[in-house]
């Protein structure tokens, strides 16, 4: 065609392309509002290409305009079914925008009556809660389409466990699941809440294998879900080794296929078996790159004289030494002849002048944040030798912590390279003493309760695991009843609600179980 002969491009066209480039520009600058606006009016003047879709749907949520952004989201998802971008958006605004979920207005569409549903949850008020979550639900059936009511109901869902509600999340799902949504979008939020709310029952392993037939098994951020859940569920169980094998061995770089890859295989013995020759030295550089937050691997780049960094070497005295720990502390759980008190933090104590019985016996067992000050002492006594922690940071652990105690971790916080251990061993260098709880405790405790068990609980398994039967004169601070009833007081020490990720009353039952 001579060049004279060009098709022109409408002015129309090119205002379009000016419109979309000044969106794009405005949603890279955080200039939210401006950004929603844009990608609104372009909205409303056709469709746009998927990249587009995905910044016009992130923008609008970020802006709090679910009504239409989950709309344009859903359209978007319909296009690329083996993605877990979508659903991650949506769990990212549920968890990390409080100031979005607190705005008013919108009380005219769902999105308002949700936001709504949602401060009933936080304030308690549940019966009120459920019948906003019933409204919206109407209110969206009426707009139409299976995937759009499932991606609201995911949202409240994941919003609730953000406010730690757990059992109300499961419930409300499992109420309003909307029985037309497709295979594929049912496994995307599927795959996300199994590590949310860490049920280990048959529903949960059926997401398992649900998910290896699904359209997002393509997508590594699925599989990495599923690999992280099981090695809650198994252990280091030979398959998952396999599995992780494969799956590094075909995305090397992948951080989250390597950190799991070292804890499952650190965990087992098996490392020399993972980690291939050890002549390359590029090879050998790398993996003391990563022992910079793995203590199994850098225990054995340093047994093995692959380490050459003294970080590597510090790193595995302190392995070494909370592998000890972790030795005895089983060693004291199965003693007979040594009594041990084990303290949880209800309020039941109080004014019961208990604190002496409590010192009296050989080893006392406390948990995460506790009080020993007057006036606690007369009620909780004072000694503590074990304190078992599920969440260590610069906040909870300081030099004067823990002056004379062991602080045993759960297992997958001491295996996983997802933290900055610095701190520890400064702390571990400066004479605090630690050790962990190896999973065959977790495992024992949450395959009773078939759901996230309490540290108290892993704990009272474990005793009656290697004891028998458990005696009540040993046990102080457990009230199952203030997690369920009335002020719903987690500590005696202050106002802090439960955490509502454990099935406490099927923690009640169980451990009524153990006493004999």
């Amino acid at each position: 065609m001579a060049e004279d002969a060009r098709p022109e491009i409408s002015s129309e066209l090119l205002d379009r392309t000016a419109a979309i480039t000044r969106a794009r520009e405005a949603s890279g600058a955080q200039d939210i509002t401006t950004a929603a606006d844009l990608w609104t009016d372009l909205l409303s003047g056709g469709a746009l290409a998927q990249p587009d879709m995905r910044v016009a749907a992130q923008t609008l949520l970020l802006a709090g305009r679910l009504h239409r952004g989950l709309r344009v989201l859903t359209d978007a998802r319909w296009k690329q079914k083996g993605s877990l971008w979508f659903v991650t958006q949506l769990a990212k605004l549920a968890t990390n925008s409080p100031e979005i979920w607190r705005a008013e207005g919108d009380a005219d569409n769902w999105w308002g009556v949700a936001k709504a549903a949602m401060r009933d949850a936080a304030d308690c008020r549940f019966d009120d809660c459920r019948d906003k979550v019933e409204r919206a639900v109407r209110l969206v059936r009426a707009e139409g389409g299976a995937v759009l009511l499932s991606g609201m109901i995911f949202l409240i869902t994941t919003r609730l466990i953000a406010l730690d509600q757990h059992g109300l999340a499961h419930a409300l799902r499992a109420r309003h699941m909307e029985p037309a949504t497709p295979e594929w979008a049912r496994v995307q939020e599927d795959v996300l809440l199994l590590n949310l709310w860490r049920r280990f029952d048959d529903e949960a392993d059926d997401v398992v294998r649900r998910a290896q037939l699904a359209p997002c098994w393509a997508d590594m951020n699925c599989r990495g879900a599923i690999y992280r859940y099981r090695w809650l569920r198994e252990g280091p169980s030979a398959s998952l080794i396999a599995d992780l094998r494969q799956a590094h061995a075909e995305r090397p770089a992948n951080l989250v296929f390597r950190d799991l890859l070292y804890a499952t295989a650190g965990e087992a013995g098996l490392l020399a078996d993972v980690l291939g020759p050890m002549d390359d030295e590029q090879h050998r550089w790398r993996l003391e790159e990563d022992a910079a937050r793995s203590l199994p691997l850098a225990q054995y780049l340093a047994s093995h004289g692959f380490a050459r960094k003294m970080h590597s070497h510090r790193f595995r005295l302190m392995f070494d030494a909370m592998q000890r720990e972790a030795t005895h502390f089983l060693s004291v759980l199965a003693d007979p002849a040594q009594s041990v008190a084990v303290v949880g933090n209800s309020p039941i104590e109080v004014g019961k002048g208990r604190g002496a019985a409590i010192d009296a016996h050989r080893q006392v067992i406390r948990f995460n944040d506790y009080s020993v000050a007057p006036p606690f002492d007369r009620d909780y006594g004072v000694r503590t030798d074990f304190a078992v922690r599920t969440i260590i940071n610069k906040d909870t652990l300081k030099p004067d912590s823990y002056p004379q105690d062991t602080v045993v971790l759960l297992r997958h916080v001491v295996f996983r390279m997802s933290r900055d251990w610095d701190h520890i061993l400064d702390l571990y260098e400066g004479g605090m003493r630690f050790g962990y709880l190896p999973w065959s405790c977790y495992h024992a405790a949450a395959m009773r309760v078939r759901a996230t068990p309490s540290v108290g609980l892993i704990v009272a398994t474990a005793l009656a695991e290697r004891r028998g039967a458990l005696s009540r004169d040993d046990f102080f601070g457990f009230s199952f009843l203030d997690q369920l009833e009335g002020e719903r007081r987690a500590h005696y020490f202050s106002a802090e609600r439960p955490s509502m990720i454990h099935d406490w009353e099927a923690e009640a039952a169980i451990f009524e179980s153990l006493f004999g």
